[in-house]
């Protein structure tokens, strides 16, 4: 007796099956996303950010996440999520975007305070020798007050004292990032750097742009939200009321995929037109 089309198998679609299964199975832990586009304005949840010290989600319109830290208190507020589909070898890895926007609100500000994301971090907890960093400083170092950091090392900077956290003071800021994988090193095709290209823009001031490109790139899948008080007698509130990060497949890996869907489609057709 012939098999019903609906009821055959093959092993590619054996192997699918098997994959969908597995995925289902490992499930995604809290502080973990695979969404390629994500987004999240807190008007509903934050349930994917671990944290460090006390954040608060208010989802009353229009939502905000954050913290409102007492004048006593010191110390770095983390939020983190976790991204499968971010970071690793350069050569496979995905280009991605990733902006987030926020108010500040302080008593006073600290000299060495600091307000930003960071990205593609080691560890949920963001640890700067793990990640780079995209940070405006309390007040000016050496000239500027906003930072981008490798692994906790300055590698671009910009702004100046009239351009410092304080300056911000009710302002909405936005922190913007544009990661793109190159191939800087080989000339052989295969990407081996990362370029930066980062910008801070808010309501009150012109925006300022800082670029790098790393030729050995940072591989941590973690991105996320800090802020840091280093002062004991200034409150520092800071309310993040949008994050989103969108990963571009790397173009082998889009080709890939390409082709992996023309074949499914031919056993499908061909085995539609056998049991026809």
């Amino acid at each position: 007796m012939k098999t019903p089309a609906r009821l055959q198998t093959s092993p590619v679609r054996s192997l699918v099956a098997a994959l969908l299964l597995a995925s289902t199975a490992a499930g995604l832990h809290a502080g973990q996303i695979s969404s390629a586009s994500y987004v999240n304005d807190f008007t509903s949840d934050a349930d994917d950010f671990a944290t460090l010290k006390t954040w608060t989600l208010d989802t009353n319109s229009p939502g905000f996440f954050g913290h409102n830290d007492v004048a006593s208190a010191t110390g770095s507020y983390v939020a983190s999520v976790e991204h499968t589909l971010l970071g690793g070898a350069a050569a496979s890895a995905s280009d991605f975007t990733f902006e987030s926007t926020v108010v500040y609100t302080a008593s006073g500000v600290g000299s060495t305070n600091r307000l930003g994301v960071l990205f593609l971090a080691g560890d949920a907890a963001l640890t700067p020798a793990t990640a780079y960093s995209f940070y405006l400083r309390g007040t000016a170092s050496s000239g500027f007050s906003l930072f981008l950091e490798r692994a906790g090392v300055a590698v671009a900077s910009g702004g100046s004292s009239n351009d410092e956290l304080r300056d911000y003071f009710g302002a909405t800021l936005t922190f913007n990032v544009t990661a793109s994988y190159l191939d800087q090193v080989g000339g052989d095709g295969i990407n081996d750097a990362l370029k930066l290209d980062v910008t801070l823009s808010s309501s009150s001031k012109d925006s300022i742009s800082l670029t790098f490109t790393d030729t050995d790139p940072l591989i941590g899948s973690h991105f996320g939200l800090l802020g840091r008080d280093d002062s004991n007698t200034q409150t520092f509130n800071a309310q993040w009321d949008s994050v989103s990060l969108t990963t571009i497949p790397e173009p082998s890996t889009i080709a890939l995929l390409g082709g992996l869907a023309a074949l499914l489609g031919a056993i499908v057709t061909r085995r539609q037109k056998r049991a026809a």
